[in-house]
């Protein structure tokens, strides 16, 4: 079990509990508090991993065109580089990518900003709180599915493959250029630097509003839907930026191989 799922069924127990007991007592704020200080350092740990990614590097164009006089059945067997363990071809990996990248690339408007809102009034106006969950409510996408059919892709921890396994035809260049390109071009969109410290300032204020409900002689006493609620709403901010720091690396990672494989490939033709 990793860090994520084990604060995820953390996340879950303390709603179990709260159905339970019906009433929010100081000992389940204390446990939302922990909870929430290992997931805020999580998010930051995950929020640094998006500083390492490089943003939307193109790849040049054009390959098909190099290989126009080369029958594909004389490359097949060529071993090429390949992302580890990567079982489908390139271009239906790109595709899956652009599936998730669709997703990922709107985590400002559906999650980080709506979030912040919510935890900034919360802070201000605690009496409010209980609306604000409703009016503030973050569009989080399941990524169950996702995870699942990147996972699926994934056999071994082989970096090289044949040419055939890796490409279906040689004319499947232009759209492999064409969808990395388009990926790239998003990645670069993504202002990683400003979502990393959102997420840093986002820790902080959670922080500080779990503070806020701990208080005894605060004026509003937090109800247990609250609690429940904002339990899963920094539970579901997690995992909205770990899947999108998955997906810029694996981006990444894709683009870098294909530049090595052309290289390959042009060699294999010289031979």
């Amino acid at each position: 079990m990793d860090q994520l799922e084990q604060i995820s069924l953390e996340s879950l127990q303390i709603s179990q509990e709260l159905l339970s007991i019906h009433k929010v007592n100081t000992a389940i704020v204390e446990k939302l508090g922990f909870l929430t200080e290992r997931l805020t350092g999580f998010l930051s740990t995950q929020a640094l991993k998006l500083t390492k990614t490089e943003s939307g590097v193109p790849v040049t164009t054009g390959f098909a065109k190099k290989l126009d006089k080369v029958e594909y059945k004389n490359l097949a067997a060529l071993k090429v580089a390949s992302p580890e363990g990567l079982s489908v071809d390139f271009v239906s990996y790109a595709k899956l990518l652009k599936r998730c990248q669709d997703i990922t690339s709107m985590i400002n408007e559906n999650c980080l900003i709506p979030y912040g809102k919510f935890i900034a009034e919360s802070i201000n106006r605690p009496e409010l709180t209980e609306s604000l969950t409703r009016s503030h409510a973050l569009k989080l996408h399941n990524l169950e599915q996702l995870r699942k059919d990147l996972g699926a892709v994934f056999k071994g921890t082989a970096q090289e493959r044949r040419y055939d396994e890796c490409l279906n035809r040689n004319a499947d260049w232009m759209e492999l250029e064409n969808l990395i390109n388009e990926l790239g071009l998003v990645e670069k969109r993504l202002n990683k630097t400003m979502i990393v410290q959102k997420v840093s300032e986002l820790s902080v204020s959670t922080q500080k509003l779990i503070e806020q409900l701990k208080d005894p002689n605060a004026s509003h006493r937090p109800s247990v839907k609250l609690i429940d609620d904002l339990a899963k709403m920094v539970y579901g901010v997690a995992e909205q930026v770990t899947f999108l720091s998955v997906v810029s690396t694996s981006i990444n990672q894709l683009t870098a191989v294909v530049e090595v494989t052309k290289s390959q490939v042009l060699k294999g033709i010289k031979k």
